[in-house]
């Protein structure tokens, strides 16, 4: 049993400041990069013939040379090729007896999510190979050091390996630098139990057993939940761990009452750390704070702790399957609130075209007829002759009328799209309208206006939501952003598109309304606007118009509750065959890549048309890329706990130190039991917290975190991966994106 307090930060690597001096442990292995290859192999893996791993002077650590994974020419890991699968392996190294740390300095800079930089090591030359880090990606903080612990490999002869992998898609990218690279042995001069290393780690004297003299040994203050060696007054012992008669093992510390703490297991000393129970709190009457668990002998334990505030959480309020108790007796439909039929201008000669009732029953039983509810949103401009007109409002009107009769099962929601058409020319095209793509959806066919309209109609977004306003839609009606961070539309076959039309959505608050725009689309067929640097990005993407930066603007000063928005999917299909995500070639305009589109997902108590609405306008909902996983995603603060598009409140101060503990609570259910779920992230804004994969994860899992809130506003939102399983070529796992959870104080 391995019970160990480590105050790592949950990360795979342990990061260390600045560059480490190890003169004082003995050195196995050392690498400069200043003198050559010095027996390190460059391969390409699998069917790719990329061989970009080179010594360059582009960027080093020290002093002058690092192996690269790049291309000069262009300065990334663009190199034509349909995939980047490199590896630079190392010569034999022969450990001993003795305990031995591995080394080495990296930079990186890569698809966020997608492309990936490893650490591996082989004990058999090579002829298999096991993961020394959990996978990174995104960009690192500059150049940065890490050490890894080799203690399970004495006796062994290794070879360490970095891997590069990446797609074809999105790798105009820095790439991967590694430097300074190092296997040394253990050593503790001052038998406090920290090896020599400590002064780089940790701050403290390798060379005195007692920096701060208060009769505790470096080591084990280090080895304490929330002590520090160069602090007298930071003094927490560790006591006898306890068996009960049992079986169950209780583990034991000497608790301080301003303190909280909790227990956090993991497969690998540096692999992801995830909480395995909820908060214990020690007092005066009894200053020994204790975790009851039944041990697992393949795994890790720490226990965290931080300063005991009024923000103290409680358990994740769930049941030991993971079922939440907000979502006992709620169920998941599935929706596409975006697609249209032959009534749009552009829809016939983008693809075989259905008005809804005379779609053929195959279609039917296998896309439109999978769905629990759906909305028509055909185009409204009407300047151009055979664009929308008040006969075709009406024929589509009582089309979907008709196909609601026949189909009760499905609740159809009239809708209809207003979408920019005119051309902005410079220089006034730099100035950003707001106008975008946006979809009215209205909740049923008594509250209709006289008709949709569009840009022709209303130049401004304001100006239609004052009509609708002012007709029998008034107070019944969504309106939805989607490709919000898309720029000018690609060129289709045989067609040129002017580059000053944006069809992306400027989030400026003259442009809100929190009563009707309570939900924006990340993905479609038209790719993600989910954030910078995620994958299957919308054509030439603008980050201003991402959904994490419309998310990221309620943390501004005024906290304006506009920006507070659901999230969901949709097809954006232009077959007249809502729900169309099926994976063949005529289910993609090819124009913007190869995207099926997504779908909407609602959690609701009954099938109704009120369950539905209420879902859509208190943001219980979510998106995915087109699979059908379902989610129940949860947060708990003191005794409130809240669903997707909730708000947990608080009245406690942060700003002198203090920091707030949030429960996050996540379950997925894959499509099938082949379609396993891989990945599990959870977001505070838009920095990912928790990035937690497992190749042995099933078709349902159940993942806790514990998030320390620094700051009295936040929001959360989780972000869940299927196994590989799309024949999409630039992304090939099916993804959820939850409707966030947001902590505000009062």
């Amino acid at each position: 049993m391995n019970f160990k307090a480590w105050m790592l930060a949950g990360v795979a690597l342990v990061a260390l400041s600045g560059f480490i001096s190890v003169g004082r442990c003995a050195t196995i292995f050392q690498d400069d990069v200043e003198s050559g290859t010095n027996g390190w192999m460059v391969q390409a893996q699998g069917s790719t013939t990329s061989l970009l791993w080179h010594i360059m002077e582009r960027d080093a650590r020290s002093p002058s040379h690092s192996w690269w994974c790049g291309v000069e020419s262009s300065g990334t890991y663009e190199d034509g090729t349909n995939v980047v699968d490199g590896t630079l392996s190392s010569p034999d190294i022969v450990l001993g007896s003795t305990q031995a740390v591995f080394f080495f300095s990296e930079r990186y800079e890569t698809e966020s999510c997608v492309d990936d930089v490893q650490v591996w090591l082989s004990t058999n030359q090579g002829a298999s190979w096991q993961a020394l880090a959990q996978n990174r990606w995104g960009r690192s903080a500059g150049w940065t050091r890490h050490v890894v612990e080799l203690g399970d490999y004495t006796n062994h002869t290794i070879r360490l390996r970095f891997r590069f992998s990446a797609n074809s898609y999105m790798n105009r990218y820095g790439g991967w630098f590694v430097d300074d690279i190092e296997v040394a042995e253990k050593t503790d001069e001052d038998q406090d139990g920290l090896f020599d290393f400590e002064e780089g780690w940790y701050g403290s004297n390798s060379w005195e057993t007692d920096t701060d003299l208060d009769s505790v040994p470096d080591g084990l203050e280090v080895y304490v939940a929330g002590t520090d060696p160069d602090d007298p007054a930071s003094c927490l012992q560790w006591s006898a761990m306890g068996w009960a008669t049992n079986g169950v093992a209780g583990l034991v510390w000497q608790g301080s009452p301003s303190k909280l703490y909790w227990l956090e297991a993991s497969p690998h000393i540096t692999g992801v750390w995830s909480a395995v129970s909820g908060v214990v709190t020690a007092d005066v009457m009894n200053p020994n704070g204790m975790t009851n668990l039944t041990p697992s002998e393949s795994l890790f334990y720490r226990v965290a702790t931080t300063d005991r505030v009024a923000l103290a959480t409680m358990g994740f309020g769930c049941d030991a399957n993971g079922r939440s108790a907000l979502y006992t007796n709620a169920f998941v439909v599935w929706g596409d609130l975006h697609s249209h039929t032959i009534y749009s201008d552009d829809a016939e000669k983008r693809q075989t075209n259905y008005v809804v009732p005379s779609i053929p029953s195959a279609a039917l039983s296998n896309t439109i007829g999978l769905l629990d509810f759906v909305s028509i949103t055909d185009h409204a401009e009407s300047n151009i002759p055979g664009f929308y007109t008040m006969e075709k409002w009406t024929n589509m009107i009582a089309q979907i009328m008709a196909f609601q009769n026949t189909h009760p099962e499905i609740v159809v929601f009239p809708g209809f799209e207003y979408t920019k058409t005119w051309f902005s020319m410079p220089p006034l095209w730099l100035i950003p309208d707001g106008n975008g793509h946006k979809n009215i959806i209205l909740y049923d066919f008594e509250h209709l206006p006289v008709r949709g309209y569009g840009q022709d109609a209303f130049s401004s977004p304001t100006q239609l939501w004052a009509y609708l306003d002012s007709s029998n839609a008034a107070g019944h009606y969504l309106c939805i952003p989607h490709h919000p961070a898309k720029g000018s539309e690609p060129a289709e076959e045989g067609e040129t598109h002017d580059p000053y039309i944006s069809m992306g959505t400027d989030w400026a608050t003259n442009y809100l309304r929190s009563d009707i725009l309570d939900l924006v689309e990340i993905y479609s067929r038209h790719g993600g606007s989910e954030m910078e640097d995620a994958e299957e990005p919308v054509h030439n993407f603008r980050a201003p118009g991402a959904v994490n930066t419309a998310l990221d603007r309620w943390l501004l000063a005024d906290h304006n509750p506009a920006y507070k928005m659901g999230i969901i999917g949709s097809t954006d299909t232009h077959g007249g065959n809502p729900g169309d995500v099926r994976e063949i070639s005529t289910n993609v305009q090819s124009w913007l890549g190869p995207y099926t589109g997504g779908l909407a997902a609602l959690l609701v108590a009954n099938r109704t048309r009120e369950s539905f609405w209420y879902a859509l306008k208190s943001k219980n909902c979510y998106g995915t890329s087109g699979g059908r996983i379902a989610i129940e995603f949860t947060a708990k603060l003191g005794d409130a706990l809240a669903p997707m598009g909730g708000t947990l409140y608080h009245a406690t101060d942060l700003s002198s130190n203090g920091v707030g503990l949030v429960n996050l609570h996540i379950r997925a259910v894959g499509e099938s039991v082949t379609n396993p779920i891989a990945r599990i992230q959870f977001y505070r804004n838009s920095v990912c917290i928790l990035n937690a994969t497992n190749s042995l994860w099933g078709q349902t899992v159940h993942i806790d975190h514990i998030d320390r809130l620094p700051h009295h506003f936040a929001y959360y939102r989780a972000k869940i991966w299927e196994a590989a399983s799309t024949l999409n070529s630039s992304c090939q796992y099916e993804r959820a994106w939850s409707s966030p959870i947001w902590v505000e104080k009062q």
